[in-house]
């Protein structure tokens, strides 16, 4: 199981910013600067460093990224990622190299926590 330890105050004003970035075009420009500077957590499939993607119903892709342990795995959870002992595979990883992962993978959609 992933660790849901406390939240620390970086983590915070992340989300903070993230939240505000639909309030105008400077809040959005803010959002991706304070994004491209972070790590995020994307949970992968059992035995493999890829990112698990979600499809909707008209076959759209998108790649959740978790800007906190604590949102992963409460997600995990929520849609059955864990493996059978209740473990969960998650990556760390630079939310540039996470965006240009979806860019390769022509996923339609990023959705951040």
């Amino acid at each position: 199981m992933a660790s849901a330890s406390r939240v620390d105050q970086a983590t915070i004003a992340f989300r903070r910013v993230l939240a505000e970035a639909n309030t105008g075009e400077q809040a959005r420009v803010d959002a991706l600067v304070v994004l491209a500077q972070r790590t995020v957590y994307a949970a992968t499939w059992s035995g493999q460093q890829n990112a698990r993607t979600l499809t909707n119903s008209h076959g759209e892709s998108a790649l959740p990224l978790f800007t906190g342990l604590d949102v992963l795995d409460v997600t995990a959870t929520r849609f059955g990622w864990r493996n059978p002992d209740g473990t969960l595979q998650f990556r760390e990883l630079g939310a540039r190299e996470a965006l240009r992962h979806a860019l390769q993978r022509n996923v339609h959609f990023v959705v951040v926590d």
